[in-house]
């Protein structure tokens, strides 16, 4: 995984989704939230692949803002990771 990521979608978040976005800085994410900001990395990161931003997402919620139970468990991994490949 590179290490160059456009992180402006974190700009877009606190306008668009304000209480998601007060979530994220407080460490107190949803799954629901995992969805989204996953969503929001890939449109502002093309160059990576959805399993890059899945990935970074992930690590972002659950091992930096230390909320390891929203690691996705079973089939959820796959799940999201079709979301983003489809791009809905």
């Amino acid at each position: 995984m590179s290490d160059n990521w456009n992180d402006d979608w974190r700009a877009e978040l606190e306008t668009e989704e304000p209480a998601r976005w007060h979530r994220l800085c407080e460490g107190k994410n949803t799954s629901t939230d995992l969805r989204v900001i996953a969503k929001l990395m890939r449109k502002y990161n093309p160059s990576h692949t959805a399993e890059e931003a899945l990935d970074r997402t992930i690590l972002w919620l659950t091992d930096w803002n230390n909320q390891v139970e929203l690691i996705p468990v079973g089939d959820e991994y796959k799940k999201l990771l079709k979301y983003l490949e489809g791009d809905k």
